[in-house]
């Protein structure tokens, strides 16, 4: 529907304020060369286009945001997927600080076990599997009074027990190593895991620092 249109007449003032149109007579205003300058009453053509344009960029966001949200849940569900498959990642019931970087070593840690033969080989002649030791592993913070025994005083990154599953982390060391170290401390762990004892309770064993570099080597970290 066209909008509606109306005529008016403009006026220039003479010298003396007086106008020199008089809007009744058609005559006069043709003689005198007013001009007739039409205004348009309504929403006019262009406030119109950009009402739509308005209406389509809302439309357009609220499709985005739509988007944004779909994949969202899209890479919750594959990472659930992901991390409840073989050799996933345990995760533990809570968050706690500096649990991230923790995730991150532990999936280097299982992407040496899978490029390096030898890495797996550790493993392999103790009858065990690297990436599900290393997957199934739990952590948690070590407590005030294991802070003070393991982590001040003995200067531990982490300790577990031989043949357990749980990994007790003295998270303020721990985040200050390189990552490459950190995955080797997991791999350590993961070889009290599956059974190896170290001295000075193993007479026959190697010293924590000998393994740490045993693994270091075998896994290129």
């Amino acid at each position: 529907m066209q909008p509606a249109i109306w005529a008016r007449y403009s006026r220039r003032r003479s010298p003396r304020g007086r106008s020199q149109c008089a809007e009744r007579s058609p005559l006069k205003i043709e003689a005198r060369g007013c001009e007739e300058r039409p205004e348009t009453v309504g929403p006019s053509p262009r406030r119109e286009e950009l009402a739509e344009t308005g209406r389509g960029r809302r439309r357009a966001r609220a499709w985005w945001s739509r988007r944004r949200a779909s994949a969202r849940c899209l890479v919750i569900l594959t990472l659930t997927s992901v991390l409840n498959g073989p050799h996933s990642v345990a995760l533990a019931d809570s968050m706690f600080p500096g649990e991230r970087q923790v995730r991150f070593s532990q999936r280097l840690a299982l992407k040496r076990l899978s490029q390096r033969p030898a890495c797996r080989a550790l493993f392999d002649k103790l009858g065990r599997s690297g990436a599900q030791l290393v997957a199934d592993a739990t952590f948690r913070i070590a407590s005030p009074a294991e802070s003070r025994r393991f982590c001040r005083r003995g200067g531990a990154a982490l300790f577990t027990t031989v043949g357990g599953e749980e990994v007790t982390l003295c998270i303020g060391v721990f985040l200050r190593l390189p990552t490459k170290t950190q995955a080797a401390l997991l791999l350590h762990e993961a070889l009290h895991h599956a059974g190896v004892s170290e001295q000075p309770w193993d007479p026959d064993g190697l010293t924590s620092p000998a393994l740490t570099q045993l693994v270091e080597r075998k896994c290129r970290l």
